[in-house]
């Protein structure tokens, strides 16, 4: 375990429970966690992960790469493609000839 809250940073491990109950982690900030309850993504790596795709994005868009929702409809936006991949969660794209 963490001896520092994955969420805050800042609460130190205050005490771990384990059987019979599932292992559970409490921190002195008051955050707890254990099966299920997984910490949040760092928030820093996410941004960092979709700065990079929007640019992939808006590179192929400049090189005439064509996108296309689940449905067929033409996705002619960086914003439309995002708002497709966050909607459907998958796009297709048809190379520029």
């Amino acid at each position: 375990m963490n001896k520092r809250c994955p969420t805050c940073k800042k609460g130190e491990l205050a005490t771990t429970t384990s059987a019979p109950m599932p292992v559970t982690a409490v921190y002195s900030c008051g955050h707890a966690f254990g099966p299920g309850t997984e910490p949040p993504p760092d928030a820093a790596a996410a941004r960092a992960k979709a700065e990079i795709l929007i640019a992939e994005i808006r590179d192929a868009l400049r090189r005439g790469v064509k996108h296309y929702a689940v449905d067929g409809r033409p996705l002619t936006t960086d914003l439309e493609i995002v708002e497709a991949l966050r909607h459907d969660g998958e796009i297709t794209f048809e190379p520029r000839r």
